[in-house]
């Protein structure tokens, strides 16, 4: 399932907002960042409220090359 919706998010790339749900930890997390490095507006969600507010920080400190 989470194999499928991977790629249909990277199949509308073309609105420039992603979607990432379980964001706060592992690939979650990760891949949000990579996305945000990239350069995409990235919509994050997590159970965790405080593991999120410190991705959305080290986020908000990316330099976008």
């Amino acid at each position: 399932m989470s194999k499928c919706f991977l790629l249909l998010t990277l199949t509308f790339v073309i609105c420039s907002l992603l979607v990432v749900t379980g964001a706060s930890e592992g690939i979650g997390r990760e891949f949000a960042l990579q996305l945000a490095k990239k350069g995409f507006n990235v919509l994050v969600s997590a159970r965790n409220a405080n593991a999120l507010a410190s991705l959305t920080a080290d986020i908000g400190q990316l330099v976008i090359a």
